[in-house]
């Protein structure tokens, strides 16, 4: 399994879209000319929420791709070659405005112990998303091979 894991837009969630919602905060918020006092509380009692869970939520996804069963994590500044028998669990983050992935490992890496990435995006968001699932059997099979490999071996001290 050779193959990018992460959507192509994993670079403009990560550090356009997490952070755009600022500027035009703070352009509404005390440039803009108001005719009443209350506009600018709702500006910020909306838009401070939406800004911080955008920031929060999409800038720490990384950029995800596979090959020769070792998988390889980036976050666009640094990165590391993670074995694919270090995978614990693959899920799937369903969120209203977009779907991400998350992996976690048996050990921490640079990265922690659980990453979080975006798979390319779909158009039915609330179902599975079939690369967590392809990549859910591929390491079952990866796995599966390698107990298989080791029956009728003993062990001994």
């Amino acid at each position: 399994m050779n193959e990018l894991l992460s959507s192509p837009m994993t670079f403009f969630f990560k550090f356009i879209y997490s952070v755009m919602w600022f500027p035009p905060l703070l352009f509404l918020t005390f440039v803009f000319p108001h005719g009443d006092h209350e506009t600018p509380i709702m500006i910020i009692a909306v838009g401070i929420p939406i800004a911080f869970y955008a920031l929060w939520r999409y800038s720490g996804i990384k950029k995800v791709r596979i090959e020769n069963n070792i998988l390889h994590v980036s976050n666009y500044l640094r990165s590391e070659a993670i074995p694919i028998d270090q995978i614990v669990t693959v899920r799937d983050i369903f969120l209203c405005n977009g779907q991400l992935a998350c992996i976690e490992f048996n050990n921490p890496n640079r990265f922690g112990k659980r990453i979080t990435f975006l798979p390319a995006l779909q158009l039915l968001h609330f179902r599975p998303h079939p690369k967590v699932a392809e990549l859910k059997a591929y390491i079952e099979t990866i796995n599966y091979n390698s107990t298989s490999d080791n029956k009728g071996v003993e062990h001994t001290r």
